[in-house]
């Protein structure tokens, strides 16, 4: 049972007078309290601590409602932690007496998917958001009205030629091909997380409800896929997010085309994928070399196909493949 009088120093509020008998509780279920257990998380990433400061981080600008409530949540969410091993108590070396809180390897591990998750849904939404700025025009079968609000928006006169339509086409194709590898990355992290190590059942559920909280939180998925995710996430691990991750990249920069107005959202989204998935080094590395070999092997083609009548793919695609290994080699970089 959770005994709350062992945190009365820390919370005098929250149990009032020394004489009173101790308070015994059972703590709340974990999907409860879950959103106290992340915030926790990300404090420790950030810096171990005492429970006092986690709790002064995790209100920090935040009128809270029901106080006494709101401690005691916070408090069950640190119990659930500490059973699911994801952070344990240590001392200070300078003071012994000082106990802090710090993150085990589980939960350190845990609280930096945390993070990934966050960074890939604030790029996701930013992007979607950037989709209906450039792409909300009324009366999009109108040529004439439409080639004004296009150039009033910063169209260029070839953009306005390639078509309205088949832009807002492809870029709702790359937000779909976004999310559906996002899903696919996410499992093959968790999966690694789970191999990684020995985890009991409590922070089996934390890990779950974590990610299912996440996912559900940002409207992303159906409700009846995250219901699923449960089963989903415990499979076995997929080695082929891997490989898709990088068809992924190709499919949305030299296949889809996302439009120019759309070019830094669309990168900060691959950014913060790669950051979910975590790819083996090699994987990303090899591909500023692999693109260069196609184009020159594209363009030998050609000179060879030696048909002027036909569309030169060089042409219409370098400027696509050349942009593309420039996110690569971003990408290199963040590793």
């Amino acid at each position: 049972m959770w005994e709350y009088a062992q945190y009365a120093y820390i919370f005098p509020v929250l149990i009032s007078g020394v004489k009173r008998k101790p308070v015994y509780r059972k703590p709340k279920e974990v999907h409860k309290v879950i959103h106290h257990c992340e915030q926790i998380l990300l404090v420790l990433f950030r810096q171990s601590m005492t429970v006092n400061k986690i709790y002064d981080q995790v209100t920090k600008s935040k009128m809270q409602t029901g106080l006494s409530s709101y401690k005691r949540d916070f408090l069950d969410a640190l119990q659930h932690l500490q059973n699911g091993e994801l952070i344990e108590e240590s001392t200070i070396p300078k003071y012994k007496q000082k106990l802090i809180q710090e993150l085990t390897p589980l939960g350190r591990s845990l609280a930096e998917l945390l993070l990934n998750l966050n960074e890939y849904m604030r790029a996701y939404s930013l992007l979607v958001q950037a989709i209906k700025d450039i792409f909300n025009i009324s009366d999009p079968d109108c040529d004439d009205a439409i080639r004004g609000k296009l150039r009033a928006a910063g169209w260029t006169g070839r953009e306005i030629k390639y078509g309205y339509k088949r832009y807002l086409t492809d870029s709702r194709q790359i937000a779909y091909e976004f999310n559906r590898m996002f899903i696919e990355g996410l499992t093959w992290r968790y999966g690694l997380i789970s191999s990684q190590y020995n985890r009991n059942e409590t922070a089996k559920i934390i890990s779950n409800e974590i990610v299912i909280n996440e996912i559900g939180r940002q409207f992303l998925f159906k409700f009846e896929y995250i219901d699923a995710l449960p089963v989903f996430l415990s499979g076995p691990l997929e080695p082929s997010a891997v490989s898709n991750f990088v068809t992924c990249i190709t499919n949305v920069l030299i296949v889809e085309k996302p439009h120019r107005l759309l070019a830094k959202q669309v990168i900060d989204v691959i950014k913060s994928l790669y950051l979910v998935l975590k790819p083996p080094k090699f994987l990303i590395e090899t591909q500023p070399e692999s693109l260069k070999k196609m184009l020159l092997e594209q363009e030998e083609h050609e000179r060879q196909d030696n048909n002027p009548a036909r569309p030169s793919w060089v042409e219409n695609n370098r400027e696509w493949v050349e942009n593309a290994i420039d996110v690569y080699q971003e990408l290199q970089r963040l590793a």
